[in-house]
């Protein structure tokens, strides 16, 4: 039976058909873009093409002839490269891709047959026959390279040397190049071990790098304790850099040992002017009078002015204190009825009873004002007795005039001619500082030692003996050390550089104050003193200030320890005070010092003495203030 030509013709017009439909193919692929419009106009009409076995399937093997029979391809437009969407058994897809247009190169998108996607998608960037093997490209065209990532500085282990100072300064005196390591393909930044310029020294280096070896300016220098550096006498020096080394400091002053009583001035440099010394005190107390310097060197007296020893306008006295600007300068003295004072000049002057000539202006004329004291110049210290009077001057000599029946001017001779006018002490030099009694003086040396003369009744030259007067000075034993002294009616005390106190001669009231009421032929330790700043003496007592306290011991008969009895003591008592900063004693009576015009006094208020603005109580015998 032969076949039906209707069933025989259409297979063998489906095989040419199919075969003419590949050579199209092939042709679009050797052109690119030739499908770019046609695409539009193609229809799916496989959908319509049935298989010619009437329901049985395709032949294995054979090509599809027409369109695939299923969706439109919606993948990523191909030209020329098979699609990898839903796969194609053996036939190029005619239709179109609807993203970006590769040229040559496999799609990443849905899987085409035959051919492998090599690198990542390629979003927006068309790659020229270059397969992408770096990170997605976003916006950046690559041609014809391989994007490996950002550049490499150099080689993992890799050095250099490196400079980040002026350049000017390279290799020149100190400094020096560093190194800069590679680490991870990048250099480091960071010059390791180099040294720049710096400020230059004195070590014979050139530290700045400015080829000067030491080019320094000179220097401010100091080399006492840091905090007495521009206080009171102290001041810095100047040095100079040679060759990597400090000249001396040249110009500075340091710290002295102890003061230069007299002269107001802070030698030792610890804020206190005169400390120590007992005669430097800003307080100059006689036996009915007294008068204080404040900070800024005006005098200020009280009490009785009977010969003029304040220089007030009347001898009635002021039981207040009054300007007296006749004693205004850089220390007191006082004596009975008599003062004098250091001004500014250096010059000495004085006022009040002048009946043994204790003025020394070469009369006995009593004055009720200040007169300059006969050929007396560069003064540093100053202290009056009982009617004799002694200054230093320069060099560290000693001269005296007034009252001489004990040769407590360090003189033999007798009358006017002999104490009217200053006589020099033979056989004294480096004297700082001067004590005087009723009869007797002392002088301390600036190596530390003390020599007395004049009267010994009672020991209180400190030789060891009583009885007979001496006109030559002599050194006091076994005494060493010593940063000032004070001298009563008939004793004397010293202040060692240890804080403790040394007392000699008359103990009738215990103002030797060792404990007993025996006079003393040499000196003894007051007992308990510790850490004392400065030293007072009156007629037959003393005080001491150490910490801001005052403890006074002796005659206590108008309460002049200020303890709150009229009981005499052998040894110190403390009183209520706190914070005192300076202090004085007068024959009876004591006052103190805190701050400012805040001023104490306590004992005889005879004659207003204490400085209270009245002459009643007739005393205390605890500390008043004084009505400034």
């Amino acid at each position: 039976m032969y076949p039906d030509r209707r069933d025989r013709t259409p297979r063998r017009s489906l095989l040419a058909l199919a075969a003419a439909l590949t050579m199209v193919g092939a042709c679009a692929r050797a052109t690119e873009g030739s499908l770019d419009g046609d695409d539009a106009m193609v229809t799916d009409d496989d959908a319509r093409v049935t298989d010619d076995d009437a329901g049985e399937e395709p032949d294995v093997g054979a090509a599809d002839v027409g369109f695939d029979v299923g969706a439109l391809d919606t993948g990523p437009r191909d030209a020329g490269v098979p699609d990898t969407g839903a796969r194609d058994v053996g036939v190029p897809d005619a239709g179109f891709d609807a993203g970006p247009r590769d040229v040559g190169v496999p799609d990443t998108g849905v899987r085409d047959v035959g051919v492998v996607d090599a690198g990542p998608r390629d979003t927006g960037v068309r790659d020229v026959g270059v397969v992408d093997t770096g990170p997605r490209d976003t916006g950046v065209r690559d041609v014809g390279v391989v994007d490996t990532g950002p550049p490499v500085e150099c080689a993992a282990g890799a050095s250099r040397f490196c400079y980040t100072g002026p350049a000017a300064t390279r290799l020149v005196g100190t400094c020096a190049d560093g190194v800069e390591q590679c680490a991870a393909g990048r250099w480091s930044g960071r010059c390791e071990g180099e040294r720049t310029p710096a400020a230059e020294t004195c070590n014979n280096l050139d530290d700045d790098c400015d080829r000067r070896v030491d080019d320094l300016a000179a220097s401010t220098c100091y080399s006492g304790p840091t905090a007495t550096r521009a206080v009171g006498a102290c001041r810095a020096g100047t040095r100079t850099c040679t060759a990597g080394t400090w000249s001396t400091c040249a110009g500075e002053v340091l710290p002295a040992a102890a003061e230069v009583c007299g002269n107001a001035v802070d030698e030792d440099c610890n804020g206190s002017v005169d400390d120590g010394c007992a005669g430097a005190s800003r307080f100059a107390q006689g036996n009915v009078h007294a008068c204080w310097l404040d900070d800024s060197a005006r005098a200020w007296c009280w009490g009785g002015n009977f010969y003029g020893q304040t220089t007030f306008t009347t001898t009635g006295g002021s039981p207040s204190p009054v300007r007296a600007p006749s004693f205004d300068g850089l220390a007191l003295a006082a004596g009975e009825y008599f003062g004098c004072v250091i001004r500014s000049d250096r010059t000495l002057h004085c006022a009040g009873l002048n009946d043994s000539g204790q003025i020394g202006d070469g009369s006995t004329t009593d004055r009720m004002d200040t007169v300059p004291v006969v050929g007396l110049t560069g003064v540093t210290a100053v202290a009056a007795g009982y009617k004799h009077a002694c200054a230093v001057v320069a060099g560290g000599a000693v001269r005296c005039w007034g009252l001489n029946d004990r040769r407590q001017l360090g003189a033999t001779c007798t009358g006017t001619d002999c104490n009217a006018r200053p006589l020099a002490v033979a056989g004294l030099s480096g004297v700082t500082q001067l004590a005087l009694g009723n009869r007797h003086s002392c002088a301390l040396r600036s190596d530390g030692t003390v020599a007395c003369w004049g009267d010994n009744a009672n020991g209180e030259l400190g030789l060891g003996t009583v009885g007979t007067a001496m006109a030559a000075p002599a050194t006091v034993p076994g005494l060493s050390g010593v940063r000032a002294i004070e001298a009563g009616i008939s004793h004397t005390c010293a202040l060692l550089g240890d804080g403790t106190v040394r007392c000699w001669g008359a103990n009738t009231y215990g103002q030797v104050g060792d404990g007993t009421m025996v006079d003393q032929g040499s000196p003894r330790a007051v007992i308990g003193l510790r850490g004392v700043e400065r030293l007072v003496v009156g007629m037959h007592h003393g005080c001491a200030l150490a910490a801001g306290r005052v403890s006074c011991w002796g005659y206590n008969s108008n309460g002049q320890l200020g303890d709150g009895t009229t009981v005499s003591r052998a040894t110190p008592l403390m009183t209520s005070l706190v914070g005192i900063t300076d202090l004085g004693a007068g024959y009876w009576h004591t006052c103190a010092r805190s701050t400012g015009t805040t001023v104490w006094c306590w004992g005889w208020n005879l004659a207003g003495m204490l400085g209270i603005g009245a002459t009643t109580p007739a005393q205390s015998t605890t500390p008043l203030r004084v009505a400034f």
